[in-house]
């Protein structure tokens, strides 16, 4: 839900009693309407939505396609509060290979007498949750408890042997919406490898970095995922961070993939691998502008007014990454694209040119790494 459409539901006129007012059941739903949907409304402003505690998903043990919910507590984007009071097995059955969007909403069942009451007695009405395995999340409110990356029908649920790094059939929490800024934007960061010699590192680096920002940003949620090929899933991926090192060509079906991903809201941020190479500017480089410029993408330099300088960090001057020598040099396009001939990936990992990086130069390139989520945070639709 939207924050205006969420405005509209404040209600903006209270009911006054007056003496002498006849007390119907319209009356004293009004009533307590009215204090629901300003709390609704006061809690998912100054709490935000997630799972405030509680609602753990695991396997079952030992795996089948079930999982199960323990108990717990959350706010939806309406600001209902879900509570689930026991655990709860929940079957994922025969879904279609893709991405498994498990959600819990908030409802409530239809007003009924209490057994043995007689009609004119107090109707009452239970809150429920309903759970459910989705391909895409959906438009109503719901808190979001987990993916699963569906590989096989018949396939087991299993827990995640990596859980920064979750492979199929494996529960992915990465997105789980633990409650935290109301305004809180999550960025999958999936890795492209075009020819890298120590890929492990690249993946280090940007792991290093969601760390960081996970831990001090609280308008942003980071989870990496490595080796990701330019497929029809591209889209399940806020920010592709394609690296080269030796020369490469994408093929027609991968560039029109990419070029459809960055007509929607996709991001791209290019890094050449440097580490595995003794010139400053590896064959990799030239690909991707190459590639850029078949694509219709127009790259030019960054100043300093430019947001990357400036959102949440403010750069009077490019950092340098893993070299140290010359001018840095980083150029962006209006179509949410960044090309970085720096390679702060290694520098996240830790790495410069023939020395390890000072703690003062791994913050720095932490802060400016916040700054480019930032920047793919505002081009989300």
């Amino acid at each position: 839900m939207t924050n205006q459409s969420l405005l509209e539901r404040y209600p903006v006129e209270r009911l006054v009693p007056v003496d002498g007012m006849a007390v119907t059941a319209q009356v004293w739903g009004e009533a307590h309407e009215y204090h629901r949907q300003v709390q609704s409304v006061l809690s998912r402003y100054s709490v935000g939505h997630g799972v405030l505690a509680g609602m753990d998903v695991m396997p079952s043990d030992p795996p089948d396609k079930s999982v199960f919910v323990s108990p717990g507590i959350a706010l939806d984007h309406d600001g209902n509060i879900v509570v689930v009071s026991k655990p709860v097995a929940f079957e994922i059955g025969n879904t279609p290979d893709g991405t498994i969007h498990l959600v819990i909403s908030y409802g409530e069942g239809r007003a009924r007498l209490k057994e043995g009451a007689n009609s004119d007695d107090p109707h009452y009405s239970r809150s429920e949750f309903v759970i459910e395995a989705l391909p895409n999340l959906p438009d109503y409110a719901h808190v979001e408890l987990g993916r699963i990356l569906r590989q096989g029908r018949s396939s087991s649920i299993v827990a995640a042997a990596d859980p920064k790094h979750p492979q199929s059939n494996e529960l992915d929490l990465r997105f789980r919406s633990v409650l935290t800024n109301a305004d809180c934007k999550t960025i999958s960061i999936g890795v492209v490898d075009l020819g890298v010699s120590d890929v492990s590192r690249i993946t280090t680096g940007l792991d290093n970095l969601a760390a960081y920002v996970n831990r001090n940003n609280s308008e942003l949620q980071v989870c990496v995922t490595p080796n990701v090929a330019l497929d029809q899933h591209l889209d399940t991926h806020d920010l592709l961070y394609i690296c080269g090192e030796k020369k490469f060509e994408l093929s027609n079906p991968q560039s029109t993939v990419l070029h459809e991903y960055l007509k929607g809201s996709g991001c791209v941020v290019y890094e050449g691998h440097r580490q595995g190479s003794k010139v400053s500017d590896p064959p990799a480089d030239k690909s991707f502008k190459d590639l850029a410029q078949s694509l219709g993408i127009s790259l030019v330099g960054i100043n300093g007014q430019d947001p990357l300088m400036q959102v949440p960090h403010f750069f009077a001057q490019l950092p340098h990454g893993f070299e140290t020598q010359g001018d840095p040099n980083v150029e962006v396009s209006e179509d949410g694209v960044i090309f970085s001939a720096e390679d702060y990936c290694s520098l996240w990992a830790g790495k410069r040119r023939n020395s390890s990086a000072t703690r003062e130069e791994i913050r720095t390139a932490f802060e400016w790494g916040e700054n480019i989520l930032t920047w793919v945070g505002a081009q989300q639709k």
